[in-house]
């Protein structure tokens, strides 16, 4: 499936979800957890609201987080999550998977 046909899918269940774009990424809200992200990498950073399309000048889509919140991407266990990063609230979780990217 094409990583914007799922997004559509997920945006038509009104579902908290991040879209990486270059890499093919889906990520899906799993839970809220308190723990301290610590990155000392560049940050990520939500860059649209994900509405239905993607453009080739943006990486990184949201449907429900707002445009500016930092993201990490970590791998645990084989899987890989992606954490906000906010100042004194909750990480939300988000379980990515990679989907076939055919645009």
């Amino acid at each position: 499936m094409k990583v914007l046909q799922k997004g559509k899918q997920l945006l038509k269940k009104d579902s908290d979800f991040v879209v990486d774009s270059s890499s093919a990424r889906v990520c899906i809200f799993d839970r809220t957890e308190s723990v301290t992200v610590k990155n000392d990498e560049i940050p990520i950073k939500i860059e649209k609201k994900f509405k239905g399309s993607i453009d080739n000048e943006t990486t990184y889509y949201a449907s429900h987080l707002p445009v500016g919140t930092e993201v990490q991407f970590m791998l645990e266990n084989g899987v890989e999550w992606l954490y906000t990063k906010e100042l004194n609230e909750p990480s939300r979780v988000y379980r990515c998977d990679y989907v076939n990217d055919e645009r």
